[in-house]
């Protein structure tokens, strides 16, 4: 099955990440992650493992029949983004390739040492949505720090008359520590979330390095996300960038 838009933008992020594609890895067994029977019985909810090398999902446990209507034969990478509802299937890619690159950045690939969190709508069976929360850890890498299997959980959380909106929310499990939460806006606007970010900080006199410590990303990322907003906007440097963007009502 081919990426549809915009689900090709997250395809083409993992096929850019450093991982030997001939590697074949173990077939996962649930006694794999810690506790899995007791997160299986908590509630609604299913967990999926995404392996890297192959490019595809290599397990979906039983409770996404239960909760959802489908069954685990059927599913992959593109049917879980498939079945996120519209308004919110833009930011949750935008959310997924940040938690990612931010692990990466930092060197924080290790197994279980990072947990993302992320809120968003999903689709049952029937066509109606359900508030779920999906939370997300690296569960195998190599010597080098390459993400070679995460492990996904979502939780259904019910039906929200009113639109709650898309949260991310990153852990250090090792210390207990809140990365960051982040709350993300419409993708159709003038600038990504992460711009903004940006172009907040940089408004406030913050250099490159303090920029990238602040936002948990390499000071190349900050450099290469100026670069990118300066080209889109049509402006000559930093000094512009910030004009323009006060005149958006962006800062």
């Amino acid at each position: 099955m081919k990426p549809l838009e915009p689900f090709k933008e997250l395809h083409r992020f993992f096929e850019s990440l450093p991982h030997d594609k001939s590697l074949v890895l173990p077939d996962f067994q649930p006694f794999d992650i810690k506790g899995f029977e007791e997160l299986t019985n908590f509630g609604s909810q299913f967990i999926y493992v995404f392996d890297f090398p192959r490019g595809e999902v290599s397990y979906v446990s039983p409770g996404i029949q239960k909760t959802f209507g489908y069954e685990p034969g059927e599913v992959n990478l593109q049917f879980l983004y498939e079945k996120i509802h519209p308004d919110d299937h833009g930011k949750v890619i935008e959310a997924t390739i940040d938690a990612m690159q931010g692990a990466i950045d930092n060197g924080m690939t290790q197994p279980g040492r990072l947990k993302f969190s992320l809120n968003y709508r999903f689709q049952k069976k029937d066509g109606s949505y359900l508030q779920v929360l999906r939370h997300q850890t690296v569960q195998q890498s190599d010597e080098q720090g390459n993400i070679l299997r995460t492990t996904g959980i979502i939780v259904e959380l019910g039906h929200f008359p009113e639109v709650i909106g898309v949260t991310g929310k990153m852990v250090d499990n090792e210390s207990g520590r809140v990365i960051y939460t982040r709350s993300y806006a419409d993708r159709n606007s003038l600038f990504s979330t992460r711009e903004k970010e940006i172009i907040l900080l940089l408004a406030n006199g913050k250099k490159t390095d303090e920029i990238a410590a602040e936002l948990f990303i390499s000071p190349n990322t900050v450099s290469t996300h100026r670069k990118n907003m300066l080209k889109k906007h049509a402006v000559k440097n930093t000094a512009e960038l910030i004009l323009f963007s006060k005149k958006q009502g962006i800062i």
